[in-house]
């Protein structure tokens, strides 16, 4: 397995900057090197002219059946970058950067779009971030608890009803990283790259073992915030789902794809019940491990000092390991 790591004593970096991998004695190193940006900062939203929490354009599009899912794309250039929130999670997560950061440059979203174009969308249920966190509007309620498969569904409505153009490269966060694998073994042709930040998988109830129960109820639950109890809230039934990814194609061989890792716990309550900190840990571990071994090649960027949101404190990062797979996708 191959490990990269960023060394937090050389993590001051500036806009413009990428991410280069060398080949060193057998291991590979991270390095820092300047470059300039082949994209427009443009905003070209897919669906015109709204105003989201953070200013920004987009809109709600009407993906059928008398619903609609919130989009924003920026930025030009192919392949086309879709950017896939964790559960419970809106897009507003990749346009955020967290207070005292080490991170230096934009948010995950304009990041990549300075090199490509770039879209990311709002899942139903999934909440606006705020001093008062709301769920979100801006797309259409759905019934809960959902599959892995639906969600698939309305990401490809999505795509054509906004009338984006491939190929794709998917990149999604924990919950969303998991939803973006299965994606991409359902769609091979359309998406060119892969990456996943600190990402679930449809191995963690086996991981879990006889903790995944009690475990399951705190990933559905919000984390014991009250709107986690609204019927609107997002749900899934994650049994029925990994049944649905384990049984669907692998991933191809030759897909350029990367894997990002937290290196510190996640917060957890200290009453919690039914599973401890250990236990959680030692799971998603094996699930980093397992996402790497998916494809052959495949680097594995640990983000030395962060926790699970890395998104959020590293977007420079982030966004460094994203243009890696840009340059590592075939011309097609």
């Amino acid at each position: 397995m191959t490990i990269v790591r960023r060394n937090p004593a050389a993590g001051r970096r500036y806009a413009g900057q990428r991410l280069l991998l060398l080949l060193v004695m057998g291991a590979l190193v991270l390095t820092v090197a300047s470059c300039s940006s082949p994209a427009s900062e443009q905003t070209t939203s897919a669906a015109g002219s709204g105003t989201t929490a953070t200013g920004d354009s987009g809109r709600s599009i009407d993906i059928g059946n008398g619903r609609t899912l919130f989009m924003e794309c920026r930025g030009v250039g192919r392949p086309t970058v879709i950017l896939e929130s964790g559960i419970h999670d809106s897009s507003e997560y990749w346009v955020n950067i967290q207070p005292n950061a080490p991170a230096i440059g934009p948010d995950v979203f304009a990041g990549i779009a300075q090199h490509t174009k770039t879209c990311r969308y709002d899942r139903p249920g999934t909440l606006i971030p705020g001093q008062e966190a709301k769920i979100t509007e801006r797309s259409t309620p759905v019934t809960n608890p959902r599959t892995i498969d639906q969600a698939s569904a309305d990401l490809d409505a999505l795509i054509k009803a906004a009338g984006l153009e491939g190929p794709f490269l998917m990149v999604g966060h924990s919950f969303g990283g998991w939803l973006q694998t299965y994606y991409t073994q359902t769609h091979p042709r359309d998406v060119v790259g892969l990456v996943l930040v600190d990402a679930f998988s449809a191995r963690m109830p086996e991981f879990m073992g006889d903790k995944w129960t009690a475990y399951e109820k705190v990933l559905n639950s919000l984390g014991g915030n009250p709107l986690g109890s609204d019927p609107a809230s997002e749900k899934y039934d994650v049994l029925a789902s990994a049944k649905l990814s384990l049984a669907a194609p692998g991933l191809p061989k030759d897909l350029p794809m990367a894997v990002m890792s937290k290196s510190e716990p996640f917060p957890l309550p200290a009453d919690l019940k039914g599973f401890t900190s250990a236990d959680l840990e030692t799971a998603w571990t094996k699930v980093q491990d397992a996402l790497v071994e998916l494809v052959p090649n495949t680097p594995h960027v640990i983000a030395q000092g962060s926790d699970h949101d890395i998104r959020v404190r590293d977007p420079d990062l982030v966004t460094s390991t994203v243009v890696l797979i840009l340059e590592r996708v075939p011309a097609r």
